[in-house]
């Protein structure tokens, strides 16, 4: 490997028991219209047929590698941060598909801008017994860094990273926050660099039973619900435990349990977070305005609570500081209607 030419970018797919689509992946990345790229594959201790699937292709991009045994995503992941040799590590999951011009855009794109340190793109959802859509994310980079208050603001297998940036701040996957490691990546990403997202689908993202993201359970929740109160107590202040609760239940969905109590706890933590004067992540108080009061509204929305008395919510806010001028008009016309 080591006297093959450096390439612009190196691959990285980790692969455990992917027979069933595992080919699509591959043939996908093997037919991109930038070649300049070597495809970095980690077989993770598979019991299945993917090592045979992997070695029947002859392409001399491919470099094969093998765990001894199953160390899990963030082991397997690290492994390929720490083999990649290009400029830029793009990611790929062994079930999803890329468009054959996903790496052509990523490349244009990061050379122009100098200053990101994380690039994703739109994608396509599909999968057995679901209607296809599009899933679209924030794009300037403010929003993206912004929007990690709540969400990843990346579709992991899109991403392609600056190397420079991983390896001057020794920036890893860690298996500490396994379930949410792309989060936590994204986060001290954030820190550093800027992110940003290309406005256009590039991946087919497939849904089916047997992704990680769907296992839920007692040890992800409670390290997802520590990482929340993490991140919103990275601005200077401790969160008490109502306040916990109620950050949870936004993020876990549960609007039911949203009464104007709730709501104000909710605005009061916002608040604090965009008056704070000094932000531990790359963004703007604009940013952090606009995320805040989308959340603010969608409560309002999803929340039968709230719904008798949403205008006089949304003033509320509005009042308090926490909606720009534009997006209170666009939520005032939205809700009267």
């Amino acid at each position: 490997m080591q006297n093959r030419p450096v390439p612009v970018v190196s691959v990285v797919m980790p692969v455990y028991n992917a027979e069933k689509f595992l080919r699509e992946a591959i043939d996908s990345i093997l037919a991109q219209t930038f070649s300049d790229f070597e495809f970095i594959i980690i077989n993770d201790g598979s019991t299945d047929g993917t090592k045979e699937i992997i070695l029947s292709y002859d392409d001399p991009r491919i470099v094969y590698l093998e765990n001894e045994q199953n160390y899990g995503i963030c082991v397997t992941l690290n492994r390929g941060l720490d083999e990649a040799r290009g400029k830029y590590i793009a990611r790929m999951d062994s079930d999803d598909i890329s468009m054959p011009e996903r790496f052509a855009k990523q490349v244009e794109y990061m050379d122009s801008h100098s200053e990101i340190g994380v690039l994703g793109t739109d994608i396509e959802v599909f999968g057995e017994g679901i209607t296809n859509y599009i899933f679209t994310q924030s794009y300037e980079t403010n929003m993206c860094s912004a929007g990690l208050l709540f969400n990843p603001s990346f579709a992991h297998p899109t991403v392609f990273l600056r190397t420079e940036t991983i390896r001057n701040n020794n920036l890893r996957y860690k298996d500490e926050f396994r379930g949410l490691e792309d989060l936590k990546l994204w986060w001290d990403c954030a820190k550093v660099a800027k992110l940003a997202n290309l406005p256009i689908v590039l991946l087919r993202y497939r849904k089916h039973l047997a992704q990680e993201t769907k296992n839920v359970n007692p040890r992800k929740i409670q390290q997802s619900n520590n990482f929340r109160a993490e991140r919103f107590e990275s601005f200077g202040f401790i969160l008490n435990d109502k306040e916990k609760e109620v950050l949870n239940n936004y993020s876990y969905g549960n609007y039911s349990l949203f009464s104007t109590p709730e709501l104000h706890t909710f605005m009061d933590v916002l608040t604090r977070i965009i008056h704070n004067k000094q932000y531990p992540i790359i963004t703007s108080k604009k940013a952090l305005k606009v995320v805040g009061s989308k959340a603010i509204a969608y409560t309002i929305i999803q929340s039968d609570k709230l719904k008798a008395n949403k205008i006089a919510h949304l003033n509320k806010a509005f009042i308090r500081g926490l909606i720009p001028f534009v997006w209170y008009m666009k939520y005032l016309f939205h809700f009267a209607k």
